[in-house]
């Protein structure tokens, strides 16, 4: 199953409104270091794929690809997200 991905107007918003930090609690990290380099990914709150975390049957593609069920995270945060989920 082919996951979509989150409209140009989309990410323009999370990068505008993340202030340059992870949406990780408590992180105080730059999503995008002082050489330009983006250390972080845009993340489905709600897992793309059936199978994955959270995943929700009942969102549509349009749904889980919108402003309001995506997040800007750290790829440490993500590493540790992970471990927390097991």
């Amino acid at each position: 199953m082919s996951r979509k991905s989150p409209s140009t107007q989309t990410i323009k918003r999370l990068f505008a409104l993340s202030g340059n930090q992870c949406a990780f609690p408590d992180c105080q990290e730059k999503m995008i270091d002082d050489n330009g380099a983006v250390l972080g990914e845009i993340c489905h709150i709600e897992a793309a794929n059936e199978g994955g975390e959270r995943y929700n049957s009942r969102q549509t593609d349009d749904e889980r690809a919108s402003f309001d069920k995506t997040i800007y995270k750290k790829f440490s945060a993500i590493k540790q997200l992970k471990k927390l989920n097991g």
